[in-house]
């Protein structure tokens, strides 16, 4: 029985992972009124500093300056988003994925951007869920989804 419940749980985790990536190739090519880097020169700054980080394999420093940049950009640089959530899903750091999630939900403007963010938060939901075994994540991200 456990290991029936631990495939399937492997299964979920695929199949979201490959949503996952369609709905950055999708945002991507959207059309976003700012896509790339951000344009707030103090953001800039921020995120040159993020990608310095992340070189030098310090990804939750890196995570915490796409983040700061984010906000410094006044919440237009979705690739900031995009790094912050990529590292935080990468290193295992589901609640700062959860945040990002978050921040994309109050930015998002379109059905079709909610749905993407909604998706975004079950998969990090999800994965605290299996890492953590709490139950509430795994059942929270079913509503997510």
């Amino acid at each position: 029985m456990a290991h029936s419940v631990r495939s399937a749980l492997f299964e979920h985790l695929v199949v979201a992972t490959l949503l996952l990536t369609a709905g950055f190739i999708a945002r991507g090519a959207g059309g976003q009124a700012k896509p790339g880097e951000p344009t707030d020169p103090k953001a800039r700054k921020t995120f040159a500093e993020a990608v310095d980080w992340e070189k030098h394999g310090a990804k939750d420093s890196a995570i915490d300056c796409y983040r700061k940049a984010y906000k410094q950009d006044g919440g237009h640089c979705s690739t900031c988003l995009e790094r912050a959530y990529k590292l935080a899903l990468e290193i295992g750091d589901y609640k700062s994925a959860e945040g990002v999630a978050h921040d994309w939900l109050s930015a998002a403007q379109t059905d079709a951007d909610r749905a993407s963010d909604h998706f975004s938060l079950a998969v990090a939901l999800q994965r605290e869920g299996i890492a953590d075994k709490e139950a509430k994540c795994v059942s929270d991200s079913c509503d997510e989804f």
